[in-house]
């Protein structure tokens, strides 16, 4: 079709299968913590020697790379290094083509997507054609944010994420009235919600984590993942492999712009550091 358009399940899993082809060794697991040495340098850095899993050990590494999407400010507790990330809870929703095929066709002929401004609703829709045929409505409205300190406690954790069943109402009853042939007299066939890694300078962390030899970051690219998941893996594959040498000045970006290495004492009394600003909805 001419859309552009791509369902993230599919294009990771493809991504994943091209790895695995190539030699790449997929563990399923979840990361508690990292393993230093101290290199006994005067500026004191560090060098990561592997990763702590909960249920396979250690893994040893020669490299390491964050890339735990809103989770990633964990890495604040293993390494005092200031990774500030909030989540911002997104509902979304699906009409299959499946159960439409007329609809469906239609569809994949005018692959038209729409952004709406907020309505009656309390919605701000955002309308995405698939190439199957299928509709993906997200910007419900309504988004509940957690706090790093959450996510460091796993309050929530990865995979968990469940849709706000009002704010999925809403949004549906906005989207029946936009597009009656696609909705009427049908309810979503996929409910849904992801949870949106956002720093409070609405930027992405890309880079080398400062005071280690050998750990990276690739987070923080709130609802953007996918689209810049590609060109991110590129660079992160120039910062490693290359000598450092990136396609694109990565300064903006740089993980060390949130002040870097903790101190004891800046650990203890560290708390919100939004302050009053708000993430996630407008970006």
């Amino acid at each position: 079709t001419d859309t552009a358009q791509v369902t993230p399940s599919e294009i990771t899993g493809a991504l994943m299968a091209e790895a695995l082809k190539h030699g790449a060794t997929y563990v399923h697991d979840a990361v508690t913590g990292v393993v230093t040495e101290d290199e006994g340098t005067e500026d004191k850095s560090s060098v990561v020697r592997g990763v702590r899993t909960k249920h396979n050990g250690v893994i040893k590494a020669d490299k390491v790379v964050v890339a735990m999407g809103p989770w990633s400010t964990k890495v604040q507790d293993w390494l005092a290094v200031r990774i500030p990330i909030t989540g911002v809870y997104s509902s979304s929703f699906v009409y299959s083509a499946d159960q439409n095929p007329d609809i469906g066709e239609r569809v994949r002929r005018e692959p038209r997507a729409l952004f709406c401004s907020e309505d009656s609703f309390g919605s701000h829709l955002e309308v995405y054609p698939r190439s199957n045929g299928d509709v993906y409505v997200c910007g419900c409205g309504g988004s509940r944010y957690v706090s790093e300190e959450e996510l460091r406690q796993d309050v929530v954790k990865p995979g968990e994420e469940t849709a706000d069943a009002t704010r999925i109402s809403m949004a549906d009853k906005s989207f029946k009235m936009l597009a009656p042939k696609i909705a009427k007299g049908r309810s979503p066939d996929v409910i849904q919600a992801c949870m949106r890694p956002c720093p409070p300078d609405a930027l992405p962390l890309i880079g080398k984590l400062p005071a280690c030899e050998n750990i990276y970051i690739a987070a923080g690219h709130n609802c953007w993942g996918i689209l810049w998941g590609p060109v991110t893996g590129k660079l992160m594959s120039e910062l490693i492999l290359d000598g450092g040498e990136t396609s694109i000045n990565l300064q903006a970006f740089d993980p060390a712009r949130f002040g870097g290495r903790e101190t004891v004492e800046a650990k203890v009394k560290r708390g919100r550091h939004q302050g009053e600003n708000s993430v996630g909805e407008q970006w």
